[in-house]
Formats: structure tokens, sequence, C-alpha cells
């Protein structure tokens, strides 16, 4: 299932101009959104993330919200 979900957020990337260079980091951050999303909707430790705005322009999973 991962591989496919990588598969699927690099060709999202890459239709909205992604720069190539920043794919790899990108599909990284969102899989692990994804998983901490999965986590969440399980039931296990529900932790309510804060979403912080990187550098590069794209939101990011950040600490838990205290």
């Amino acid at each position: 299932m991962q591989a496919k979900l990588r598969v699927m957020v690099k060709r999202i990337l890459r239709k909205y101009g992604y720069p190539p260079d920043k794919e790899k980091k990108a599909t990284e951050i969102v899989l692990e959104q994804a998983a901490l999303l999965c986590k969440d909707w399980t039931g296990d430790d529900a932790v309510v993330y804060k979403l912080e705005e990187s550098s590069q322009g794209y939101l990011k999973a950040a600490e838990p919200e205290s």
C-alpha cells in the first residue's frame, strides 16, 4: 500500500509542477503525514499535530500540540 501511495504522490507533484529536485523529500513528508493520520484514525493514542509552513513553502507536520 505504501508503494502505491508513493506513486500517487509523485504523480500529483509532477502534475502540479513541483520542483523535481525536491520531490523525494516532499514524498517522504507526505508519507510521514499519512502514517500519523492513520495512527490517529485507528485510535492509537490520538494526538493533534499542528502544521507549519516550511521555508520551501509547503506544510509539514510539526511536534504534537501540548
